[in-house]
């Protein structure tokens, strides 16, 4: 996350998590060098969206695994089209975007997961930040699932045992 005026931006990776990251990584670098700038027009915002998606695209044709990664710049690009408008208006487009992700992120998905996988949305969020603090990206993505199928395991095989005693 870039969140230097003029430049706020928030890139959310997409190809896996991997991939995702690195595509993400990818479209901060670009935007960073915007940071601090004392003017920007719309032009100067467009021209870093082409240079990261080469660069995206390039980095997903050198290995196969990375094939369909990219970022969700949207947000910026659109804030970048607000600043014609002003840059108070630049900035709550911004934070619109941000606040829109945060609610996707940490209410939408949790209640997702809750009917998907049956786990419940405090035991996902809680899950992916301790996956995430103790194994770091890796325990973050295996959290859910792992979470999941501990809590299938009490259910079908701890409790069921205890209840016979």
């Amino acid at each position: 996350m870039v969140a230097e005026p003029p430049v706020f931006i928030v890139a959310d990776g997409m190809g896996g998590h991997a991939a995702g990251d690195l595509a993400s990584r990818i479209a901060i670098d670009e935007f960073a060098v915007l940071a601090g700038s004392p003017r920007l027009s719309v032009i100067d915002a467009l021209a870093p969206v082409s240079r990261a998606n080469r660069a995206i695209l390039e980095a997903a044709r050198e290995d196969r695994a990375r094939d369909g990664m990219g970022t969700t710049i949207a947000g910026l690009v659109v804030a970048a089209v607000s600043l014609t408008k002003g840059f108070p208006v630049a900035i709550a487009t911004g934070a619109f975007y941000i606040v829109y992700r945060l609610l996707e992120d940490y209410i939408l998905n949790p209640r997702v997961m809750k009917h998907t996988v049956k786990v419940s949305p405090g035991l996902t969020i809680i899950a992916t930040l301790v996956g995430g603090t103790l194994l770091g990206l890796i325990g973050a993505l295996v959290a859910i699932p792992a979470a999941a199928t501990i809590e299938l395991l009490l259910q079908e095989v701890a409790f069921p045992r205890q209840n016979q005693r």
